[in-house]
């Protein structure tokens, strides 16, 4: 039966695939832009087992019965194209993964990425990659370099929300600072795995 109380919108197969990516990649530290619920970073915090997480959304977690900070998760409240969180950001230091998942316009996404790509990082993920078209559009065709896209492959396999409406692919793409080697000896069942 379905858990009422998690509300994370992605495909099993997606998430799996991205978690056992993070693990064979030696990923240490993590931010998640645009948390909504928080359920999401909590999970991969849990799973990951690591202690550098952040994170960021316009509204608080609180509104969902969720204080990040019970977790010891740090947490900017605000927009992240803000000089507040930029200066939150650049206090960070180097972010081994960083998860763009809060405003899915070209624009808002083009934002973050850009952002974050003069920022120190490892690798810069895009939550909907597939199933967003203005994020599918700016993942295609403006995203550069090296990078892999994790996409469910079985329309009967379990989304984690299931009452959810919009059972589409989501898909998380994932590119990699030049200087980083990725390291792709790891268990993909359920997705399938497009170098771009």
């Amino acid at each position: 039966a379905e858990d009422p109380n998690v509300r994370i919108l992605q495909w099993v197969s997606e998430l799996r695939a991205f978690i056992n990516f993070m693990i064979a990649n030696d990923v240490k530290s993590y931010l998640e832009i645009g948390v909504k619920t928080g359920q999401l970073i909590v999970f991969m915090k849990n799973v990951l087992e690591i202690n550098k997480v952040y994170g960021c959304d316009i509204a608080n977690t609180s509104r969902y019965g969720l204080d990040l900070k019970d977790y010891g998760i740090g947490f900017f409240c605000g927009d992240s194209r803000s000089k507040e969180y930029l200066e939150w950001r650049i206090g960070l230091k180097n972010i081994d993964m960083v998860l763009i998942d809060g405003d899915h316009s070209e624009r808002g996404v083009r934002a973050d990425y850009k952002r974050e790509l003069d920022l120190p990082h490892k690798f810069l993920a895009f939550h909907d990659s597939s199933g967003i078209k203005a994020v599918r559009r700016f993942w295609r065709n403006e995203v550069g370099g090296k990078k892999i896209e994790f996409v469910n492959a079985k329309k009967t396999s379990d989304f984690l929300y299931r009452s959810h409406k919009k059972k589409r692919h989501c898909g998380i793409g994932v590119t990699c600072n030049p200087s980083v080697e990725i390291n792709l000896d790891f268990d993909i069942t359920g997705t399938t795995l497009d170098q771009g």
